[in-house]
């Protein structure tokens, strides 16, 4: 395996089903325009494709020398690009990128610098969101980082912010293990309270769990989420069984 596929692969280990579209859409487009390098616009005409739900169309546009592959099954999505807006993308992108002849679908083709930053920067989102994967949003945040980028400009120019994208991935449901963790911290109150324990050891096993924790004089609990990454509680109908009052501190996000 070489250095170049042994980086994409660590990057596509923890992509989603749907970042992995956009990254095949991505080496497809770089071939068809004679890319020596995969790049962010490649990666952009990518993600819009999937998107729109156009994988079908670029497959069958491919090249010979594809072979059997095909576009994975995916479940359906609402498109975060407006029809107009994937339009007007495609056609300036496409213009930005420069065109030599076409490279077979059996090269190797690395990826450039820019864009393998914008794979760790979508790392860090996930990290940062404790997401379970990568998905294409984070993709596009992770582009929007960079404020140079003339594809960050381009975005821009259409109404694609990194603080919307953000947004959008901030209601993204926790991964398991934050599910477990707000069952588990839910399980663990409903233990204190029935056996009486003290109010200090409650809190403590609150905040281990990343809570601030405050007793009300109505005899509810009123839980505070301490991290921004953390600031969507999974399995809500539980903790409102126990008379739980959620607050999450927004202050945390700046």
């Amino acid at each position: 395996m070489s250095e170049a596929d042994d980086k994409i692969l660590k990057h596509l280990n923890v992509f989603s089903a749907r970042a992995r579209q956009v990254v095949f859409a991505a080496r497809l487009k770089a071939g068809q325009r004679g890319g020596g390098m995969i790049d962010v616009g490649d990666l952009l005409l990518g993600m819009v494709l999937e998107d729109q739900g156009m994988m079908g169309n670029l497959l069958s546009n491919a090249q010979e020398g594809l072979g059997p592959t095909t576009a994975l099954p995916l479940p359906s999505h609402s498109p975060f690009f407006p029809t107009g807006t994937a339009s007007e993308l495609m056609t300036r992108i496409e213009e930005l990128l420069p065109k030599s002849e076409p490279i077979g679908h059996t090269v190797e083709v690395p990826l450039s610098p820019e864009l393998q930053h914008a794979f760790d920067g979508a790392k860090d989102l996930q990290n940062m969101f404790r997401h379970e994967q990568i998905g294409p949003l984070h993709l596009l945040a992770a582009v929007l980082a960079d404020e140079s980028s003339q594809y960050t400009k381009l975005l821009q120019n259409v109404g694609i912010t990194k603080a919307q994208v953000l947004k959008k991935l901030k209601g993204i449901k926790l991964d398991d293990n934050e599910k477990r963790i707000s069952l588990e911290l839910a399980r663990a109150i409903n233990e204190a309270l029935a056996e009486s324990k003290r109010v200090v050891e409650v809190v403590s096993e609150a905040r281990a769990a990343g809570f601030e924790i405050a007793l009300r004089l109505d005899g509810t609990i009123r839980l505070t989420r301490l991290s921004f990454q953390e600031n969507t509680v999974q399995g809500r109908h539980i903790l409102e069984s126990l008379h739980l009052s959620l607050d999450f501190d927004e202050s945390a996000e700046s």
